[in-house]
């Protein structure tokens, strides 16, 4: 029975680093200008990424005036940006020039990606819940939705994937194939539900003010706008999943091809690209969160210059 097990690792494991060195040797053939193309969207991206997520993620760990359930939340989600600038990306860009044959960083590559992207797409969902809860259910949100149990939940989100996700290498690729569409179908159809229900109540206030001529309560517009600030990154993730999703489902399905390859390698970037994005829309849309980075930016100056 041991032996069985153990072979069936082994088989697991020859099974993922011959698959991705298919991709990356096909996708050279398949297409060099591809290959150098997304390498520098990815190179230019990469720090761009690393750099503003680091600053946003400092920003919420130090700024205590904003930091609430919400931003715990998005501090989770810059988290995943960040590896996407610092880990995934180059790693991308070494195996595609490069072609590695080394079946520990193809293992490696492979388990990092998946697991920044489930996670990252976990995490919006979680947003998704925590702006309903909050514009829908005020009071249960001020007993129920605290800092501490938003950090718990981002904490074991984490924990989940990075526990399931090696499930691909030693146990069972159809069934990580099969809970990941699960997943990714409830968690968009969810989020799809929930913005729709926030949009119209973002009406509903505009059509209050514009009708009472005053803003009596301004909590709701407030918590609404933050809402709407998610909803953008969550569109644009979205917007990013989507061919992804399908050219991997396409690839499951019907198997490598030259246009599946070429496609796969630009969704991706696609994809990546979004962790520079994303502290871009939390700037140009939260106020606080652009005063709080001013901040720790003439504080990281004034250090830089008295040392």
């Amino acid at each position: 029975m041991q032996n069985n097990q153990s072979f069936e690792i082994e088989k697991s494991n020859y099974f993922l680093c011959h698959v991705a060195a298919n991709e990356y040797e096909g996708l050279w053939t398949a297409s060099k200008p591809t290959v150098i193309i997304t390498a520098v969207i990815n190179g230019l991206s990469a720090p761009v990424a690393t750099i503003t997520n680091i600053l946003v993620l400092a920003v919420v760990l130090r700024t205590p005036s904003i930091r609430n359930p919400s931003t715990i939340l998005l501090g989770c989600l810059v988290l995943t940006d960040f590896f996407v600038g610092f880990l995934v990306q180059p790693m991308t860009i070494f195996e595609n020039i490069y072609r590695s044959h080394s079946c520990g960083v193809r293992v490696a590559g492979s388990l990092l990606e998946y697991t920044v992207t489930c996670v990252s797409f976990t995490t919006i969902t979680a947003i998704a819940f925590e702006k309903y809860i909050t514009l829908f259910h005020p009071l249960v949100c001020e007993s129920y939705v605290t800092n501490r149990r938003a950090l718990i939940l981002s904490t074991l989100i984490w924990v989940f994937w990075l526990l399931l996700i090696p499930v691909r290498v030693y146990w069972s690729n159809t069934f990580f194939w099969s809970l990941l569409g699960v997943a990714w179908g409830c968690g968009s159809l969810t989020s799809v539900i929930i913005y729709a229900k926030i949009f119209r109540l973002l009406q509903h206030h505009k059509r209050r003010i514009r009708r009472e001529q005053q803003t009596s309560d301004a909590s709701p517009i407030a918590h609404t706008k933050s809402a709407i600030t998610m909803g953008y990154i969550i569109g644009v993730l979205m917007v990013c999943y989507i061919p992804l999703g399908a050219v991997l489902l396409y690839q499951k399905n019907a198997g490598e091809s030259k246009t599946a390859l070429i496609a796969e390698a630009w969704s991706e970037t696609l994809f990546y690209v979004t962790s520079s994005l994303n502290p871009i829309i939390y700037c140009c849309r939260n106020e606080e969160m652009r005063k709080a980075i001013a901040v720790q930016l003439k504080t990281m100056k004034t250090s830089y210059c008295c040392s």
